[in-house]
């Protein structure tokens, strides 16, 4: 483990973590923002994000997904030589794997005192974010950035997967009234924006009491890879949202 992680134990499974405590001279409370970093990526390529988050006064944690930063061990170079339908099934498998630490992982920092809780995914992360939706606990914010809830193939060719029919697109009832901010980007050519669209939509009317809660922003000049003024203002929004729906609270 290398000075930068840290480990949270989870199913029995040691998970790498990189942590920032609240800077800006704020005191210690009950709030946590976890980030959830993309395919190939890892905790430490979140750096930056972790500092903005941190010197806005949260604790704010980023675990390494399976097979991914220190927990590499061949899975990814070999999902990249794949066929469609077994990549598209790797993927699933790091998902469906990470949803299932991501909330055990929520429910370790709750038994600290961490009671009021975000999650922020990029992009797998995202998909990661939306899928914690459907298990308890729930997160208290939700933002998933450059994601999709629908769990279909990207690749043409690809086979469709029966784990398919556990993607969030397919629980929308689990969303209200949780504060989601959904953020796309409109040329995104590795996550099409629209099936994040048409969710946003079909949510709305589990909001009507609550519609505040419910926000998508999307970028119509950036790709996957936004460009680099999108993505300052898409965290400036991470941030108001969180500051509007996970204010400080009690003090731990």
């Amino acid at each position: 483990m290398d000075r930068e992680r840290t480990q949270y134990v989870i199913g029995g499974r040691a998970i790498p973590v990189v942590e920032r405590p609240a800077g800006g001279g704020a005191r210690p409370d009950d709030r946590a923002v976890i980030l959830l970093h993309g395919l190939t990526a890892s905790a430490a390529t979140m750096g930056p994000e972790l500092g903005r988050l941190a010197d806005a006064g949260y604790f704010c944690l980023a675990p390494d997904a399976p097979h991914h930063g220190p927990r590499e061990d061949g899975f990814l170079a070999a999902m990249g030589e794949a066929p469609p339908t077994r990549a598209h099934a790797c993927l699933l498998d790091i998902v469906t794997a990470w949803i299932e630490e991501v909330t055990g992982l929520m429910q370790v920092l709750r038994a600290s005192g961490k009671c009021r809780l975000a999650v922020v995914g990029v992009s797998m992360g995202g998909h990661t974010a939306l899928g914690t939706m459907r298990h308890d606990p729930r997160p208290d914010v939700c933002i998933p950035l450059l994601s999709t809830p629908s769990w279909e193939p990207r690749r043409e060719g690809a086979a469709r997967d029966p784990r398919e029919a556990r993607a969030p697109v397919h629980a929308p009832g689990r969303f209200p009234p949780i504060p989601l901010l959904a953020i796309t980007a409109g040329r995104d050519s590795i996550v099409p924006p629209g099936p994040m669209r048409a969710f946003v939509e079909t949510l709305r009317p589990g909001y009507a009491a609550c519609p505040e809660r419910l926000r998508h922003l999307d970028y119509p000049e950036s790709d996957h890879c936004m460009r680099p003024e999108d993505w300052h203002a898409a965290w400036q929004e991470v941030l108001a949202w969180l500051d509007r729906w996970l204010p400080p609270g009690k003090e731990v």
